[in-house]
Formats: structure tokens, sequence, C-alpha cells
């Protein structure tokens, strides 16, 4: 028979026991609910292509997205714990919190605002809270033109 495992890396097809399996890695800076229902879309889009179900592809918009500069990495300004104000596809512009890094070791201090640095779409952002100074945070891509 055929079956359908969804797991942890990008759409792999193998072949284990004459059983077709189809991975793929969930996360991305996307909430949980999100990227089970990409992995879920894209696995099953797999299966089609592949023939082994009969269904029409599961169709979605899409975005063209580039890196044009460098000042599209967002680095951590200290270490300590962040929380992140965007998520991966938000819109963002020049100036907008996009984190902030608390330093939980400093009870009354402030938290650091890291701005965005330039327009354009969240790429992906970190997704373990803790980060060391210099640690890339997020990435700031543009949307291009197909």
């Amino acid at each position: 028979g055929k079956g359908l495992l969804v797991s942890g890396t990008a759409a792999n097809e193998t072949i284990t026991d004459r059983v077709a399996h189809v991975v793929a890695t969930l996360g991305g800076g996307v909430s949980a609910a999100e990227a089970l229902d990409i992995a879920l879309v894209g696995c099953r889009n797999v299966l089609v292509a592949g023939g082994v179900l009969d269904a029409p592809l599961a169709l979605r918009s899409t975005r063209t997205l580039a890196i044009r500069s460098p000042d599209a990495f967002v680095h951590a300004p200290a270490s300590g714990q962040i929380e992140l104000r965007a998520h991966a596809g938000r819109n963002v512009h020049r100036g907008y919190p996009l984190a902030f890094v608390v330093d939980p070791t400093r009870a009354g201090v402030e938290p650091l605002v890291v701005p965005v640095p330039c327009d354009g779409v969240v790429l992906g952002v970190r997704t373990d809270a803790r980060v060391r100074a210099g640690d890339c945070i997020a990435v700031i891509a543009d949307e291009t033109a197909l």
C-alpha cells in the first residue's frame, strides 16, 4: 500500500519497504498550525504529482522574494531573550520594532528595540528565543515581479 508520513525536511520522496513516504520539515518562523498546513498540502501535492493520488493539485498564491542588501540580515544587538513583533510573511517598514531583546539578568532595564532596517517582507525569523549578540534574528526581503 501507499502511505503518507509527515514528520520533521522539504518534500523528499523515498521508497522504503515498498511504501512511499513524503517528508516535510516543519519550522521557518510560522505558527505550528500554519507549518503543519503547509507541510500537509505540499506532501499531498508531491503524491498527486507522482501519480500516487488521483486528485487535483492544491494551488496557492505565491510571492517572489529577493534579498538585495546585507542590511536584510537583522542581528541581535546584545545577548538575552528576544520577543519578536513580526512573523514570516509580514510586510514591515523601516524603523518598525521588529523585536525586543531583554536581558533577564538585569531587572528593571528597558528592553533593546531592534528596528526593521529597510522596507520589505519578513522572509524568516529566529525560532529560538535565546540569542547572543550578533545572532541573526530575521531576514527582510523585497517582493519582486516574476
